[in-house]
């Protein structure tokens, strides 16, 4: 019997720890390794400033979203097209691992990978931004705030973001070309439409440990132990709509085999989730 408590053990000796959970089918927060956490979901104008914002959580991965509008002028290759700026902040505050200072690759990837997302599932189509082709167009600016991280941030920060989408509205506007400015379409008031066009989205991540043990929304702890993660986006027909597989530098898993895919498949349609989102 070990002379360590389970914290201590955890901290002191990470890789015994993560094999006693994964013997005894049992993880560190006592769920059961296909057992995902609640998301807690909220769009109420979490901040005012902003057109729309959001804020989910996931167990203690907790981020926050906020979406603004501005008019500028597209690019003269993309006259025809809009644009959709994500920002993604992971600082000190949220996770000891991060440090201060510019964007790091984590954010950049997690940016990129947000806006590939939203563009490729047509939840947000770059020309529903245009006003007027070569003259004006909407910049749907995204700031992505990451408040705690303690595993699974990608479905958070997909699912946060895609709730502040759905809840923002955009003013209906049309150029004037006598006077050269963009004027409301309709009113006072505005009238204000929906940005989202394409179907909902859903997040999913595994942790993939060896060939016969597949975690379904891991912890921070157990992202950092396993060998692999998988990320999965699908549409409401379980179509995926993103696939990213993430193998460790030092892990035993170097590409994605395609019984760990079908296995994430089945997991997820054996163990929905529960949300308020």
């Amino acid at each position: 019997m070990s002379q360590f408590d389970p914290e201590q053990l955890k901290r002191l000796q990470p890789n015994h720890f993560n094999k006693n959970c994964l013997i005894a089918n049992t993880r560190a927060d006592q769920r059961t390794a296909h057992q995902p956490r609640t998301i807690h979901s909220s769009s109420t104008n979490t901040i005012t400033t902003a057109h729309a914002s959001n804020i989910t959580s996931i167990g203690n991965t907790s981020v926050l979203s906020a979406i603004k509008f501005e008019i500028a002028t597209p690019e003269t290759a993309k006259p025809n097209q809009g644009f959709l700026v994500p920002n993604i902040e992971l600082g000190p505050m949220c996770c000891p691992k991060y440090r201060p200072g510019p964007p790091n690759q984590e954010s950049q990837v997690l940016a990129s990978r947000l806006k590939d997302i939203l563009i490729t599932s047509e939840l947000v189509s770059l020309a529903s931004l245009v006003i007027e082709p070569a003259k004006y167009v909407w910049v749907l600016y995204m700031d992505v705030v990451c408040l705690s991280n303690d595993g699974n941030l990608f479905d958070a920060i997909v699912t946060s973001a895609i709730s502040a989408l759905n809840a923002a509205r955009i003013p209906r506007v049309t150029f004037d070309p006598e006077r050269q400015q963009v004027v409301l379409a309709s009113g006072p008031p505005a009238e204000l439409v929906p940005v989202t066009r394409g179907p909902s989205l859903s997040a999913h991540t595994f942790a993939i440990m060896d060939d016969e043990t597949i975690l379904y929304d891991p912890s921070l702890f157990e992202e950092d132990m396993g060998p692999a993660t998988l990320h999965l986006v699908l549409d409401p027909h379980r179509h995926i709509s993103h696939l990213s597989f993430l193998p460790s530098p030092t892990g035993s898993l170097p590409t994605l085999m395609p019984n760990h895919l079908d296995a994430c498949l089945r997991i997820i349609d054996s163990n929905p989730r529960s949300s308020d989102a």
